[in-house]
C-alpha cells in the first residue's frame, strides 16, 4: 500500500466517522471496513480521537424553547398573501403563453 493509498483511506475513514459520506459510499465503506483490518483500525483511531475532543467539551443545555423556535422556523407562515401572489403569477404566465401562441399562429398564417 502506497502512502497516497493510506492517506486516501484515512480521509475516507474520517468522512465516514464524521458522517459526511452519502448513503451508497457509507454502505460500501461499512462493507469494506468489516473485511479490512486497516480500515477498521483507522476508524477506531478517528472515533477515539474525536471522542477525546467531545469529552473535553462542557455539556450545554439548549434553551427550553429551542424546539419550538425550530418548528416555527420550518413551518410556513400564516401569511395568506403569498399564495395569492403565486396564483396571480400563474395566471399571468398562462395568459402570456396563450398570447404568444396566438401571435405565433397569426405569424404563420399571414406569412404564407
Amino acid at each position: 500500500m502506497t502512502k497516497t493509498d493510506r492517506e486516501d483511506m484515512q480521509i475516507l475513514t474520517g468522512e465516514y466517522v464524521l458522517g459526511t459520506l452519502e448513503e451508497d459510499a457509507r454502505k460500501e465503506f461499512e462493507k469494506n471496513r468489516a473485511e479490512n483490518a486497516v480500515l477498521c483500525k483507522y476508524a477506531d483511531d478517528w472515533e477515539r480521537d474525536l471522542s477525546r475532543l467531545t469529552d473535553a467539551l462542557p455539556d450545554i443545555e439548549p434553551p427550553g424553547d429551542a424546539w419550538q423556535k425550530i418548528q416555527q422556523a420550518i413551518q410556513p407562515s400564516g401569511n395568506a398573501a403569498a399564495p395569492d401572489r403565486i396564483q396571480r403569477w400563474r395566471i399571468a404566465a398562462f395568459l402570456l403563453g396563450g398570447l404568444s401562441l396566438a401571435l405565433l399562429v397569426l405569424l404563420l398564417f399571414f406569412t404564407q
